[in-house]
């Protein structure tokens, strides 16, 4: 019969897992933190897993998904992320902004799914997850994120106007001192949208603004 002290072991395979992960080997750490899942799952049957039992397990999913993600299984990545909402459901209290990480990292594997329709559903719901205790500026960098991608997610839907509001209110967020890439992207997306629309003159400025800030 599993006793608390079982967690040992689940701990033990978890944070090897997660050596594996961080240092880029993949199909290690996918095939070890099953070991630790499964332990995990029968303390629960048990009556053992508590609220810090689940965080830890939370993390060990959102790594599986990561994990699964850079190896270009997004379907696996989905079903671990999904994992952790329904997990942490049962806690009292979620840091702020859990949610909000989570449902953004299934949107993007969708999006690299491209089923841009889910996508767009999952930023959406980041984007209202937002918690008002975060700073801000915070807010107004992940909202800038969000719009970005709902952008290319439109886009690809051939839904126009919608593509070019999103992509609209991303630039209007676009900071100064951001990346010259992240900078680039956002000229290139509202840029190649435009051009989709025929709208070429209002289009030319900003692709050509997408290579020179390179």
């Amino acid at each position: 019969m599993d006793t608390p002290n079982s967690e040992v072991y689940a701990y033990a395979a978890g944070n090897q897992a997660n050596s594996f992960m961080e240092n880029g080997k993949y199909p290690e750490a996918t095939e070890l933190y099953p070991r630790a899942f499964e332990i995990f799952e029968r303390l629960d049957q048990n009556g053992y897993l508590d609220s810090v039992n689940i965080k830890d397990l939370s993390f060990y999913y959102q790594n599986m998904g990561i994990s699964f993600r850079n190896m270009g299984d997004y379907t696996e990545a989905i079903r671990y992320y999904k994992k952790i909402s329904e997990l942490y459901k049962r806690l009292s209290y979620t840091e702020p902004n859990f949610f909000y990480n989570n449902y953004f990292n299934i949107g993007r594997a969708y999006a690299l799914l491209n089923i841009p329709d889910s996508a767009i559903s999952f930023y959406e719901k980041s984007r209202s997850a937002l918690s008002l205790e975060r700073d801000p500026s915070e807010v107004q960098l992940v909202s800038f994120d969000i719009y970005r991608r709902k952008a290319e997610a439109f886009h690809r839907m051939g839904e126009l106007d919608s593509a070019l509001a999103n992509a609209q209110k991303s630039l209007t967020l676009l900071q100064p001192n951001e990346a010259p890439y992240i900078k680039s992207s956002t000229y290139e997306i509202l840029g190649s949208i435009l051009s989709s629309m025929g709208k070429w003159q209002e289009a030319e400025p900003y692709l050509l603004k997408s290579i020179k800030v390179l």
